[in-house]
């Protein structure tokens, strides 16, 4: 959003936050007719359609420019909010990237179960920024990251509670709330965080955005290792779950501390 004028940047953030849902809605839509006979269409089908989007928009790209360091002095409230949102990361991975693994192969209920849970999901993506920007206005953006994790939160406690197809497409919807609700949230936090201040902001989302990314890679990196170790014995994804409860405990509890 850099190279976007000012005065247009909420609506481009907001077509970048629907191109995501809609990606996830036309993969659960998807999903189900491609793996009938085996995974390798699936993922022939994925590789295929992010190669021509990558070719159909490579002169689009902006030209690179070198990234601004932050400020000697950056507050504390700052590096909290990076290891904030990294824990937020973590806590959405359970609904975000294994959903349908847990219910297709963990649950037995096939790829095809699975992927209709994904367009709640899906579905809960595309309500949730309207939402929780809708709630800002009402209660301030402090008060709605505090309320979005914390739905964030009560979405893994619905998949540690049961297994029903009621709680399991509640836990859906409710994640695809958070997500990309929090991301949007985020960026506006960073933004509150300093100051408004363009050159510090783009420094702090930069570290904010490489925190994210390493708090999701671990998570699903952790998740592959807690499947190899305990998945015969079907606790693979009832400790990813407590994890990512936890993750989001502690990111709802430090945002008391981040004060600006």
């Amino acid at each position: 959003l850099t190279y976007v004028p000012e005065a247009r940047r909420a609506l481009i953030g907001q077509m970048v936050l629907y191109g995501l849902t809609g990606g996830i809605i036309i993969a659960g839509a998807l999903m189900p007719l491609l793996v009938k006979t085996s995974a390798e269409p699936a993922w022939i089908a994925l590789g295929a359609i992010s190669l021509l989007t990558a070719a159909a928009t490579w002169r689009m790209w902006p030209p690179a420019q070198p990234r601004p360091h932050a400020a000697a002095h950056e507050s504390e409230h700052a590096r909290l909010y990076c290891v904030q949102y990294a824990l937020i990361a973590v806590g959405v991975v359970p609904q975000m990237i294994f959903l349908v693994d847990y219910i297709a192969r963990d649950l037995e209920r096939g790829v095809a179960i699975g992927s209709r849970f994904f367009l709640l999901y899906g579905l809960g993506a595309i309500i949730g920024p309207m939402l929780y920007s809708f709630l800002a206005g009402r209660i301030g953006l402090r008060s709605t990251v505090k309320t979005a994790v914390g739905v964030q939160f009560f979405s893994i406690l619905l998949l540690i509670a049961d297994d029903s197809g009621g709680f399991l497409g509640a836990a859906a919807f409710l994640g695809g709330l958070g997500m990309p609700a929090l991301l949007a949230l985020s960026l506006l936090r960073s933004q509150q965080i300093t100051g408004g201040d363009p050159i510090r902001h783009r420094a702090l989302w930069g570290t904010a955005t490489a925190s994210f990314a390493v708090g999701q890679a671990s998570a699903a990196f952790g998740t592959v290792f807690l499947i190899d170790e305990f998945g015969e014995q079907g606790l693979a994804y009832p400790l990813l779950f407590a994890v990512a409860a936890g993750a989001l405990t502690i990111a709802f509890l430090m945002d008391f501390a981040i004060r600006r």
